[in-house]
């Protein structure tokens, strides 16, 4: 991150912002049984994690006893790739780890991904129209209860 201040008159400070913010978080819920005869961990579990990666630049500046922001995407060479700004991921897995394996039970190969039965269901929706960004949308989900259509209606109305 960077801060930069200026002041082109006693009245109208100005102070600029460049930020690279990155969250990481996973959680790992797992349960089971360990076997002493085998030495195996029998179980099943859910993955959750969760990548925010937010790169802009910010003007915020005081003019006329009135506060003015402006956030845009960086300008740095690095960020004018196309790149998520929020993922999301679950994946639910059952296991069958040797207790001497040297790797992470996700890693192990008797973990398998819990498949739905529910048919992958995509949907890119173009935000640049609400948002004033180039940005885009894009969701890909296995969960019945998602409705693409009925999210992008709420998202119209409740975005100016």
């Amino acid at each position: 991150s960077q801060l930069k201040s200026a002041w082109e008159s006693n009245s109208m400070p100005k102070m600029e912002m460049k930020i690279k913010g990155v969250i990481n978080y996973k959680r790992q819920l797992t349960g089971g049984v360990i076997s002493p005869i085998t030495e195996k961990f029998y179980g099943a579990g859910v993955e959750t994690s969760m990548h925010v990666s937010a790169p802009v630049s910010a003007q915020v500046s005081y003019r006329n006893g009135q506060v003015h922001v402006s956030i845009q995407k960086s300008e740095e060479p690095e960020h004018q790739r196309e790149q998520p700004w929020i993922q999301y991921e679950v994946q639910p897995f059952t296991t069958e780890y040797q207790l001497s394996e040297n790797v992470p039970m996700q890693k192990s190969r008797n973990t398998k991904t819990i498949e739905s039965r529910e048919l992958v269901r995509e949907g890119e929706f173009n935000l640049e129209k609400y948002l004033g960004m180039d940005m885009t949308l894009k969701m890909r989900t296995q969960e019945p209860s998602v409705d693409f259509l009925k999210l992008w209606e709420v998202l119209k109305v409740n975005i100016p």
